[in-house]
């Protein structure tokens, strides 16, 4: 190679690594999700108190609450529903989220411990109103109900 072509190279060279030190900054910087329309702060509650994530507590969701607990959590999630419920599953949530007639008697099939869904769902007002329920908080929009089996770890 010539002495020109050397020359140039170098600021070249220099510039592409400046080039992939900025982008490699930034992407370090920049969260790597918008978790926004998820209950993070209610899961956080729930956490503290050891009711989600623990083998013998059921936590009953939607399908959006559920695929946030298993990304946080992995296997150790025992989601209600995902992404990836069995038919069972997938016509209880149905159910539940849709608040169909049936769903009282699905929920005491299911047997949850907590129920965690966003206010704007139409189970919630019945969940207030059955009197079965009490609501225990209300964290981000996020609706928390407690069974009386594990109601005193929810104050």
């Amino acid at each position: 190679p010539s002495l020109r072509s050397a020359r140039l190279a170098t600021p070249v060279r220099a510039a592409g690594l400046a080039l992939l030190l900025v982008a490699g900054v930034s992407a370090c910087r920049a969260p790597a999700y918008d978790l926004d329309r998820y209950p993070v702060a209610a899961v956080d509650w729930l956490e503290d108190r050891g009711l989600v994530a623990s083998p013998d507590v059921r936590v009953v969701s939607h399908v959006d609450v559920g695929n946030y607990l298993v990304w946080r959590y992995g296997t150790d999630a025992h989601a209600f529903a995902d992404d990836r419920p069995s038919v069972e599953a997938m016509l209880a949530h149905r159910s539940l989220d849709q608040a169909r007639d049936d769903w009282a008697e699905v929920l005491e099939r299911v047997g949850p411990d907590v129920v965690l869904f966003r206010e704007d769902k139409p189970l919630v007002p019945l969940l207030d109103a059955s009197g079965e329920w009490p609501r225990s908080a209300t964290i981000d929009g996020f609706a928390v109900y407690c069974a009386p089996s594990v109601r005193d770890r929810c104050s």
